[in-house]
């Protein structure tokens, strides 16, 4: 029992902890890129480097807190106010979940440097349904009970509406695709999606390359300064890339409390029993 109450108080505190917030300024960078390709250490580097970034992570875990607005914002669409909140938060480049609104994001930012990614479709997809499976324990009994659970999973559903939805996919199938990221129908949906951003980040890179970069994680700091105009002075000397996974972290925070929880339910089963037991005897 108090093992588990360790646990739930860590999840709590690293999920709940809502970020300082700094002066507003206009964005400077977006990620055009999706999830998995490397944004947490993404965030990492430009954090390094002086940037205010948000992330798919820091709203997901403060959807109650100063980001709530962000989040409605992003569950409904709104990338007027979503641009108001991120500003208002001093955020000054995103990465995820703002990643989904890209191209509008761009068109409301014309001085915004836009940054792409690449990742091979399998090993992304590969990466990606992992990842699902590593939130999974959140979306199922006994977590699901739990009211940040059912945050979270309000959230995944409303950004993958947001997705797919205009793409044509039904909320009955984004369902499907949700309840079974490996299966065929999501496969489908992302390797759609994933070569529609092929095709437009291909013409992005052509008609704007004094905004719109490539970079590749494997060039580093040198790289990344060069495409934000930081002076070779005051770029990092090493070239290694930053490497973080937040979502192995907080899968592991999640499937504990998951069998912790099965723990608890069994106890409080037996302890009932014998109660029950004690009063026919």
């Amino acid at each position: 029992m108090k093992s588990f109450l360790n646990i739930l108080t860590i999840a709590a505190m690293f999920l709940l902890t809502p970020c300082p917030i700094i002066a507003a300024e206009p964005l400077k960078v977006i990620y055009a890129g999706f999830g998995r390709f490397g944004t947490t250490s993404l965030l990492e580097a430009l954090t390094h480097l002086g940037y205010k970034a948000t992330h798919g992570s820091i709203i997901g875990r403060d959807l109650t807190g100063l980001h709530a607005n962000m989040g409605e914002a992003l569950m409904k669409g709104d990338v007027t106010r979503l641009l108001e909140e991120t500003s208002r938060l001093g955020y000054n480049a995103t990465i995820t979940s703002h990643n989904i609104y890209w191209r509008e994001m761009m068109a409301h930012t014309p001085n915004a440097k836009i940054i792409f990614m690449m990742r091979d479709f399998e090993p992304w997809f590969d990466s990606l349904s992992t990842m699902h499976g590593d939130l999974a324990p959140l979306f199922r009994y006994p977590l699901q009970a739990l009211p940040f659970a059912q945050r979270i999973y309000r959230y995944t559903m409303a950004l993958m509406i947001q997705t797919f939805e205009p793409r044509g996919y039904s909320r009955d199938e984004i369902q499907v695709m949700c309840d079974d990221p490996k299966g065929e129908l999501s496969r489908k949906a992302y390797k759609e999606q994933y070569e529609e951003y092929i095709v437009d980040m291909t013409r992005i890179l052509k008609d704007q390359p004094q905004r719109a970069f490539l970079f590749d994680k494997n060039e580093g700091y040198p790289q990344l300064c060069r495409i934000l105009d930081i002076p070779l002075k005051d770029c990092p000397s090493e070239k290694v890339f930053p490497h973080a996974n937040v979502v192995k972290k907080e899968g592991r925070i999640f499937r504990a409390l998951e069998h912790a929880a099965h723990g608890l339910i069994f106890i409080v089963i037996y302890i009932l029993w014998r109660g029950l037991k004690g009063k026919h005897t």
